[in-house]
Protein backbone atom coordinates (compact mmCIF):
# COMPACT_ATOMS: atom_id res chain seq x y z
CA UNK A 1 0.00 0.00 0.00
CA UNK A 2 1.10 3.04 -0.77
CA UNK A 3 1.45 5.62 2.53
CA UNK A 4 1.44 8.67 0.24
CA UNK A 5 -1.39 7.75 -1.82
CA UNK A 6 -3.06 10.80 -0.71
CA UNK A 7 -2.67 14.46 -0.01
CA UNK A 8 -3.75 13.83 3.68
CA UNK A 9 -0.91 11.58 4.25
CA UNK A 10 1.67 14.45 3.91
CA UNK A 11 -0.60 16.57 6.74
CA UNK A 12 -1.86 14.24 9.10
CA UNK A 13 -0.39 11.89 11.10
CA UNK A 14 -2.21 11.34 14.32
CA UNK A 15 -6.22 11.77 13.54
CA UNK A 16 -7.79 15.01 15.53
CA UNK A 17 -10.32 12.71 16.81
CA UNK A 18 -7.53 9.95 18.14
CA UNK A 19 -5.59 13.07 19.30
CA UNK A 20 -8.87 13.81 21.68
CA UNK A 21 -9.48 10.21 23.03
CA UNK A 22 -6.35 10.60 24.35
CA UNK A 23 -6.60 13.64 25.90
CA UNK A 24 -9.66 12.57 27.05
CA UNK A 25 -8.15 9.17 28.62
CA UNK A 26 -5.25 11.80 30.54
CA UNK A 27 -8.19 13.65 31.98
CA UNK A 28 -9.93 10.75 33.57
CA UNK A 29 -6.56 9.07 34.59
CA UNK A 30 -5.79 12.28 36.35
CA UNK A 31 -9.02 12.26 37.85
CA UNK A 32 -8.35 8.76 39.02
CA UNK A 33 -5.23 9.56 40.50
CA UNK A 34 -6.38 12.49 42.49
CA UNK A 35 -9.41 10.70 43.87
CA UNK A 36 -7.51 7.80 45.45
CA UNK A 37 -4.61 10.51 46.72
CA UNK A 38 -7.44 12.07 48.58
CA UNK A 39 -6.50 14.81 50.52
CA UNK A 40 -3.08 14.53 49.16
CA UNK A 41 -4.77 15.49 45.44
CA UNK A 42 -2.46 18.59 45.04
CA UNK A 43 0.08 16.21 44.07
CA UNK A 44 -0.60 15.09 40.99
CA UNK A 45 -2.26 18.93 40.36
CA UNK A 46 1.37 19.61 41.17
CA UNK A 47 2.98 16.83 38.92
CA UNK A 48 1.14 17.56 35.98
CA UNK A 49 1.49 21.02 36.29
CA UNK A 50 5.06 20.66 35.94
CA UNK A 51 5.36 18.54 33.12
CA UNK A 52 3.27 20.97 31.46
CA UNK A 53 5.59 23.77 32.10
CA UNK A 54 8.64 22.06 30.67
CA UNK A 55 6.58 20.79 27.63
CA UNK A 56 4.96 24.65 26.85
CA UNK A 57 8.76 25.95 26.99
CA UNK A 58 9.97 24.07 23.94
CA UNK A 59 8.84 26.70 21.50
CA UNK A 60 8.00 25.17 18.34
CA UNK A 61 8.95 28.17 15.72
CA UNK A 62 12.13 28.27 17.28
CA UNK A 63 12.97 24.45 17.34
CA UNK A 64 11.85 24.07 13.35
CA UNK A 65 14.48 27.62 13.31
CA UNK A 66 17.41 25.60 14.86
CA UNK A 67 17.32 23.09 11.76
CA UNK A 68 17.49 25.49 9.45
CA UNK A 69 20.31 27.43 10.89
CA UNK A 70 21.79 23.95 11.76
CA UNK A 71 21.97 23.17 7.42
CA UNK A 72 23.63 26.65 7.20
CA UNK A 73 26.32 25.91 9.56
CA UNK A 74 26.78 22.24 7.46
CA UNK A 75 26.86 24.55 4.24
CA UNK A 76 29.14 27.22 5.83
CA UNK A 77 31.59 24.74 6.57
CA UNK A 78 32.39 23.85 2.82
CA UNK A 79 33.76 26.81 2.68
CA UNK A 80 36.03 26.79 6.00
CA UNK A 81 39.70 26.87 5.70
CA UNK A 82 41.62 24.30 7.32
CA UNK A 83 43.76 25.92 9.82
CA UNK A 84 45.13 25.30 12.93
CA UNK A 85 42.81 27.81 15.31
CA UNK A 86 40.38 24.62 14.82
CA UNK A 87 42.27 21.91 15.35
CA UNK A 88 39.25 20.03 16.92
CA UNK A 89 37.49 19.84 13.68
CA UNK A 90 40.44 20.09 11.61
CA UNK A 91 40.01 16.65 10.25
CA UNK A 92 36.87 17.21 9.25
CA UNK A 93 37.61 20.28 7.34
CA UNK A 94 40.06 18.61 5.45
CA UNK A 95 37.88 15.72 4.76
CA UNK A 96 35.19 18.22 3.90
CA UNK A 97 37.49 20.04 1.69
CA UNK A 98 38.71 17.16 0.22
CA UNK A 99 35.20 15.70 -1.07
CA UNK A 100 34.23 19.26 -2.13
CA UNK A 101 37.25 19.49 -4.80
CA UNK A 102 36.26 15.61 -6.05
CA UNK A 103 32.78 17.09 -6.84
CA UNK A 104 34.37 20.73 -8.24
CA UNK A 105 36.71 18.12 -10.55
CA UNK A 106 32.77 16.76 -11.85
CA UNK A 107 30.70 19.62 -12.33
CA UNK A 108 31.42 23.20 -13.56
CA UNK A 109 28.30 24.31 -11.52
CA UNK A 110 29.63 25.48 -7.76
CA UNK A 111 26.17 25.12 -6.41
CA UNK A 112 26.20 21.46 -7.30
CA UNK A 113 29.43 20.24 -5.87
CA UNK A 114 28.53 22.16 -2.75
CA UNK A 115 24.97 20.19 -2.93
CA UNK A 116 26.93 17.04 -3.63
CA UNK A 117 29.54 17.57 -0.83
CA UNK A 118 26.65 18.28 2.02
CA UNK A 119 25.19 15.14 1.00
CA UNK A 120 28.29 13.11 2.18
CA UNK A 121 28.99 15.38 5.04
CA UNK A 122 26.09 15.34 6.37
CA UNK A 123 26.66 11.52 7.34
CA UNK A 124 29.51 12.75 10.23
CA UNK A 125 28.08 16.28 10.74
CA UNK A 126 24.04 16.21 11.23
CA UNK A 127 24.56 13.91 15.03
CA UNK A 128 27.00 16.49 16.14
CA UNK A 129 24.68 19.69 15.24
CA UNK A 130 22.12 17.24 16.45
CA UNK A 131 23.76 17.00 19.88
CA UNK A 132 24.72 20.46 20.17
CA UNK A 133 21.00 21.52 19.54
CA UNK A 134 20.15 18.95 22.19
CA UNK A 135 23.02 20.57 25.07
CA UNK A 136 21.32 24.01 24.05
CA UNK A 137 17.75 23.23 24.64
CA UNK A 138 18.71 21.35 27.97
CA UNK A 139 20.27 24.53 28.98
CA UNK A 140 17.25 26.77 28.15
CA UNK A 141 15.29 24.27 30.37
CA UNK A 142 17.10 24.26 33.28
CA UNK A 143 15.33 27.05 34.73
CA UNK A 144 12.27 25.66 34.46
CA UNK A 145 12.80 21.77 34.84
CA UNK A 146 13.26 21.03 38.16
CA UNK A 147 14.29 17.07 37.97
CA UNK A 148 14.69 16.44 41.87
CA UNK A 149 11.11 17.87 42.85
CA UNK A 150 9.61 16.22 39.40
CA UNK A 151 11.09 12.58 40.59
CA UNK A 152 10.06 13.34 44.14
CA UNK A 153 6.44 13.72 43.06
CA UNK A 154 6.07 11.05 40.86
CA UNK A 155 7.71 8.49 43.66
CA UNK A 156 5.51 9.81 46.30
CA UNK A 157 1.88 9.72 44.09
CA UNK A 158 3.41 6.26 42.95
CA UNK A 159 3.86 4.86 46.45
CA UNK A 160 0.21 5.84 46.95
CA UNK A 161 -1.63 4.86 43.74
CA UNK A 162 0.62 2.66 42.67
CA UNK A 163 3.25 3.07 39.51
CA UNK A 164 1.57 1.15 36.84
CA UNK A 165 -1.13 4.12 36.68
CA UNK A 166 1.66 6.87 36.65
CA UNK A 167 3.23 5.09 33.85
CA UNK A 168 -0.08 5.29 32.35
CA UNK A 169 -0.61 8.81 32.76
CA UNK A 170 2.51 9.78 31.40
CA UNK A 171 2.31 8.18 28.59
CA UNK A 172 -0.99 9.80 27.89
CA UNK A 173 0.78 12.99 28.61
CA UNK A 174 2.86 12.25 26.21
CA UNK A 175 0.82 11.85 23.30
CA UNK A 176 -1.67 14.09 24.39
CA UNK A 177 0.51 17.54 24.75
CA UNK A 178 3.75 16.45 23.26
CA UNK A 179 3.04 15.61 20.36
CA UNK A 180 6.16 16.65 18.43
CA UNK A 181 9.08 16.60 20.84
CA UNK A 182 12.02 19.37 20.46
CA UNK A 183 14.63 16.88 18.54
CA UNK A 184 12.09 16.17 15.67
CA UNK A 185 11.28 19.63 14.81
CA UNK A 186 15.13 20.31 14.47
CA UNK A 187 15.84 17.53 12.52
CA UNK A 188 12.50 19.01 10.21
CA UNK A 189 13.75 22.09 9.78
CA UNK A 190 17.14 20.41 8.66
CA UNK A 191 15.69 18.14 6.48
CA UNK A 192 13.38 20.49 4.55
CA UNK A 193 16.60 22.81 3.63
CA UNK A 194 18.62 19.65 2.73
CA UNK A 195 15.30 18.62 0.64
CA UNK A 196 15.55 21.76 -0.97
CA UNK A 197 19.11 21.17 -2.14
CA UNK A 198 18.27 17.96 -3.76
CA UNK A 199 15.48 19.56 -6.07
CA UNK A 200 18.29 22.51 -6.94
CA UNK A 201 18.80 21.66 -10.89
CA UNK A 202 22.17 22.06 -12.04
CA UNK A 203 21.87 23.19 -15.00
CA UNK A 204 25.38 21.38 -16.81
CA UNK A 205 23.08 17.94 -17.14
CA UNK A 206 19.73 19.44 -16.69
CA UNK A 207 19.46 16.81 -14.01
CA UNK A 208 18.27 17.70 -9.68
CA UNK A 209 20.97 16.99 -7.30
CA UNK A 210 18.40 14.00 -6.17
CA UNK A 211 19.49 12.67 -9.45
CA UNK A 212 22.74 13.14 -9.81
CA UNK A 213 23.23 10.86 -6.31
CA UNK A 214 21.68 8.47 -7.26
CA UNK A 215 23.66 7.79 -10.39
CA UNK A 216 26.59 8.49 -8.34
CA UNK A 217 25.30 5.28 -5.90
CA UNK A 218 24.71 3.44 -8.83
CA UNK A 219 28.18 3.58 -10.34
CA UNK A 220 29.74 2.89 -6.68
CA UNK A 221 27.73 -0.04 -6.46
CA UNK A 222 28.79 -1.44 -9.86
CA UNK A 223 32.12 -1.00 -8.28
CA UNK A 224 31.81 -2.41 -5.75
CA UNK A 225 32.20 0.59 -3.39
CA UNK A 226 28.41 0.98 -2.21
CA UNK A 227 27.82 3.67 0.76
CA UNK A 228 28.64 7.46 1.05
CA UNK A 229 32.32 8.30 0.59
CA UNK A 230 32.33 11.55 -1.86
CA UNK A 231 35.38 9.95 -3.53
Amino acid sequence: MNIFRAPLRFVEEMPVGELLKVENEFFETALEIRSKLGKRAYLIDHYVSKVFSVINAKMTADMVEAGIRAYGELIHSIHLGADDENKELLSQVQRTKQTYRHYKGLYQEESTARSMTAIVIKQEMLPRLAQKFIGEHLHALASIYDELRLNELYELIGKAVGEEIMERLNSLLKRSFLIAIPTSLFLQGFIQCFMDDLMTKDIETNKVIFQLWLDELARNKERGNGGISGC
